[in-house]
């Protein structure tokens, strides 16, 4: 953490600019975001495999995870006209989710992005990609980023405005010295956090192994066994019908398999009326249960 303070304690004396100046000083040599409109690959358009297809997704804890993401061919590649960023490039999130960042591994060649990702491509004899990527995930830069969000309808911060954003730029042997410091500090949160996830699995799986230790011992082993039917009524449930608006305008709740994970239902998403449950083609007699238990 001393580490730390030097470094900001220095950060007071280096060059502060705007990203836009720091582009014309040639520092940054282009920033660009995805393709909108009509040049937005459709859902159809998606592949198995191809070039990744990077959306605000797949950026999670300053990292580029392709795990998850889609892709689209060579092919309809080329018909797009911007948004194609490469390994070393610095990736921020501007829409939706703002202000998540990762570096492109250099073994990437090529990824397409969405209209919610912008890519930095950083001089490399002026600029260090994992400098800007810090000083992208720093608050200070943080909060200008959601104070500029604020000034839009929604959750979006584009280039232009994204070219006001000020930060600070020292020399490349100072960008790769304090890289190098907080690089160590992030690698022990990062471990911190695994930990954190680790223990976290663990906790959910003990209810589980309790019932495990419990219906598998050697006395329940004695307990007589009835079928469900012998005393317990079971019944499924059905969905009405989505194009009638007043279905879902009521006060019963309406219970979705989604809403069915942590075993209890404190409340549910939507809620249907009295003539959904009474004009619905099947039955629905779990939700007068379901409201029952709720009540």
């Amino acid at each position: 953490m001393t580490q730390v303070k030097e470094i900001n304690s220095e950060a007071k004396k280096w060059q502060k600019k705007t990203l836009g100046e720091w582009l014309k000083l040639g520092y940054i040599i282009d920033i660009q975001d995805g393709n909108h409109g009509e040049l937005h690959p459709r859902e159809s358009e998606f592949v198995k495999r191809g070039i990744p297809f990077v959306t605000a997704n797949c950026i999670k804890h300053g990292q580029l995870d392709l795990s998850n993401c889609k892709y689209i061919t060579p092919e309809r590649a080329q018909g797009l006209r911007i948004g194609f960023a490469k390994g070393g490039d610095v990736l921020i999130t501007h829409k939706g989710n703002i202000g998540f960042t990762a570096v492109v591994p250099t073994v990437i060649q090529q990824i397409v992005l969405s209209p919610q990702v912008t890519y930095y491509r950083p001089n490399q004899q002026l600029l260090d990609a994992k400098f800007l990527n810090l000083v992208f995930q720093d608050e200070s830069f943080q909060i200008q980023l959601i104070q500029k969000s604020r000034q839009a309808t929604r959750n979006y911060v584009g280039i232009t405005a994204q070219k006001d954003l000020t930060i600070f730029i020292p020399t490349v042997c100072e960008q790769k010295r304090i890289t190098a410091i907080l690089d160590e500090q992030l690698e022990l949160v990062e471990k911190a956090r695994q930990n954190m996830v680790a223990q976290l699995e663990a906790a959910k799986e003990l209810p589980a192994a309790y019932l495990r230790a419990v219906f598998n011992s050697p006395e329940a082993q004695k307990w007589k066994t009835k079928k469900i039917r012998e005393f317990a009524e079971t019944c499924s449930g059905t969905t009405p019908l989505r194009n009638n608006k007043e279905y879902y305008i009521g006060t019963i709740p309406w219970v979705k398999t989604g809403e069915l994970q942590d075993g209890l239902i404190e409340d549910t998403k939507e809620y249907i009326s009295e003539s959904a449950l009474h004009k619905t083609s099947e039955p629905i007699p779990l939700i007068r249960f379901v409201l029952q238990n709720l009540s």
